[in-house]
């Protein structure tokens, strides 16, 4: 269209952000550490930027997931409403419990209510990167409606189906097979874009 995006600087340098770690919702954004790597500025610098780019009043800053290449939030926490996200359920793998307390405690000190919904990644890379197969979180949101992931397993998608639409409506759950996209690294939010903030 001949629109150049403004890109926000800090002392003439540009701020790195990737789109899958920028969860936003209800005036708030949840942002993995990341993003104090891949810019080097003052925490509170950083914040105050993301807010006004973002146009929000809140960044919660969450731990990185481990063994994680992307680092990304899109892979670990969502908004249900003002109050309450869904985050992965880390207690059926094998993850460092310093890791689950802190990001379940940042999340709950910010505010935020948890819901947990599966979380069922395999251990298995594909062209140097970690497969997403498991990762429901991953969905897209149209509206009220969810496009939820499915990977060709019975149990673990059935067990999915049923705490998305307890939490999101049996009518407001839509499926979509999405092994053959997991295979690549990401599911259905890093193939999307937000048009319409909420």
């Amino acid at each position: 269209l001949g629109i150049d995006p403004i890109i926000p600087t800090y002392n003439g340098q540009p701020i790195w952000v990737d789109g899958g770690n920028v969860i936003r919702g209800f005036g708030k954004a949840i942002i993995t550490e990341k993003v104090f790597s891949d810019n080097r500025i003052p925490r509170e610098d950083l914040t105050s930027i993301l807010m006004d780019v973002l146009q929000v009043n809140q960044v919660v800053y969450i731990p990185i997931e481990p063994g994680d290449d992307t680092g990304h939030a899109d892979g670990m926490v969502r908004f249900v409403n003002e109050h309450t996200v869904v985050a992965n359920d880390y207690s059926g793998i094998e993850v460092n419990r310093k890791f689950k307390d802190r990001f379940y405690g940042i999340l709950a000190d910010s505010g935020l209510d948890n819901l947990l919904i599966p979380y069922h990644p395999e251990n298995k890379r594909v062209d140097g990167l970690w497969v997403a197969l498991g990762c429901y979180i991953n969905f897209l949101q149209v509206d009220k409606k969810i496009f939820m992931p499915t990977f060709d397993n019975k149990v673990e998608d059935d067990n999915a189906i049923v705490r998305f639409e307890e939490i999101f409506g049996s009518g407001n759950v839509i499926l979509v097979p999405s092994r053959d996209v997991a295979m690549g690294g990401g599911v259905l939010n890093c193939l999307t874009w937000e048009i319409n903030p909420i």
